[in-house]
């Protein structure tokens, strides 16, 4: 149980750092890339919206008062990750590739 909600407080703190320091990476297939700004703040809040729906869903799934909660969890990792990737997408067009 201890280990449960320890291994959920990754996301949470990371994406907590990443929004303090204001740059967020996001890795993948050998290549870094480090997001400032609005997209890494968006990028920052999903990774911290990953760790608060798990939470809500393993350990507080007993309460159905708190579905919404998750529902609200799962809505901001969409929208975070989704905006950061329209950023990237938008970033390479205007790059001429």
């Amino acid at each position: 149980m201890v280990g449960g909600v320890v291994l959920l407080l990754f996301p949470i703190g990371f994406g907590v750092l990443c929004l303090l320091h204001g740059e967020t990476p996001l890795s993948g297939r050998g290549a870094k890339l480090i997001l400032s700004g609005l997209p890494g703040a968006a990028l920052a809040i999903a990774y911290l919206s990953i760790g608060i729906f798990l939470q809500f869903h393993w350990f507080w799934a007993s309460q159905p008062r708190l579905e919404p909660a998750r529902l609200v969890a799962a809505l901001l990792f969409v929208a975070g990750l989704g905006y950061a990737l329209f950023s990237l997408v938008a970033l390479w067009f205007e790059s001429g590739r």
